[in-house]
């Protein structure tokens, strides 16, 4: 019996334990590992400590009791097995015998993980406050590096710490990315109000990179390359014209301006990097080559948007005219309808 005893005690504890072993070991060396601070210099956490020693008590009191309840259940259950053969009545009552030992396991086994969980969230805690070692305020990130987690999960075990009361003072800024002991403290903070991101325009970006095309232009002296460029140039000044009296039409230039102007002038300035090793290198010649094939493709894509652009309001000229002549002919007036309220 006394080793069956330990068979199930070993069951219960040993998945804690080989959890508990696996969390030091993904830690690493990241882990901050204070060295023992001189008496008197920290005040002894007491909160703290009770915290740690009632859920070490809690998970080991309740796995051997859970260990206990569960031989129980076996011994009554290999005891009493001689009910299973004696009618219904004996059954149930076998049945609530056991199960009632079974049950207490159960719950002992329960209170074992909340108090190993309680054990856990006391000494991370613990290790906080040895890291942050009575300052008003630390960055996140300087947190999460000592303490060897991530700074999400730092951030989540913070506000779950607060919520619980381990940190009752404490406020978590998110947006700051910072630990504040106390709401007086946070509101002491340089706080810079935050202006809301504003995308910029897509008329500003067309602006922006005809200025620096303009600016890389300058350096090719290569007359093919150099018309090529005025063509492209020629064709982004016509979209930013129509974009300024058509501002509309932003969110049909959109991925053409966060995607196409910048890759075009991310190849001119390649062209412009290799072009003093052009002459004694092939693999540059070769780069100004590809890029000199590719800026025709550029011009073309360039006439297209334009063309598409005012493509749509040539639809809605369209039909805009087309409802125009429905209400003049409805109203008589025009074709033969104009002449038929003229005076004779």
């Amino acid at each position: 019996m006394e080793a069956l005893f330990f068979v199930i005690l070993f069951a219960v504890l040993a998945p804690e334990l080989k959890k508990r072993a696996g969390q030091r070991r993904s830690r690493g060396p990241a882990v901050y590992r204070p060295g023992r601070p001189a008496r008197g210099t920290v005040p002894a956490d007491t909160g703290m400590s009770g915290r740690i020693l009632a859920g070490g008590a809690v998970g080991i009191g309740g796995a051997l009791l859970a260990g206990l309840m569960g031989l129980v259940a076996i011994s009554t259950a290999g005891s009493e097995a001689w009910m299973l053969g004696m009618g219904l009545d004996y059954l149930m009552e076998y049945l609530a015998q056991v199960g009632v030992f079974a049950l207490m396991a159960a719950g002992c086994w329960m209170g074992s993980r909340w108090g190993f969980r309680l054990l856990d969230r006391a000494k991370r805690c613990s290790l906080y406050k040895t890291i942050i070692a009575g300052r008003d305020s630390v960055p996140l990130r300087e947190l999460a590096m000592a303490s060897g987690q991530s700074e999400e999960a730092l951030r989540s075990d913070l506000m779950e710490m607060v919520r619980r009361g381990y940190l009752p003072q404490a406020i978590v800024d998110e947006e700051a990315g910072c630990y504040y002991a106390s709401s007086a403290v946070w509101n002491a903070a340089p706080h810079q109000p935050e202006e809301p991101v504003r995308p910029a325009g897509v008329a500003e970006d067309v602006a922006q990179f005809i200025r620096e095309l303009d600016a890389e232009a300058a350096h090719i002296d290569e007359e093919p390359v150099s018309a090529r460029l005025d063509a492209i140039r020629i064709r982004a000044q016509s979209i930013l014209d129509w974009l300024e009296t058509h501002p509309e039409a932003e969110d049909d230039v959109r991925r053409f301006s966060n995607y196409y102007l910048p890759t075009t002038l991310k190849l001119v300035r390649a062209y412009n990097d290799v072009d003093p090793h052009a002459a004694r290198s092939g693999a540059a010649a070769q780069v100004q080559q590809q890029v000199a094939r590719v800026l025709a493709t550029v011009e073309e894509a360039f006439g297209n948007l334009l063309d598409t652009l005012i493509g749509h309001e040539a639809v809605d000229v369209s039909a805009e005219i087309s409802a125009l002549e429905t209400v003049l002919a409805q109203d008589g007036l025009s074709g033969g309808g104009l002449h038929a309220g003229t005076r004779q």
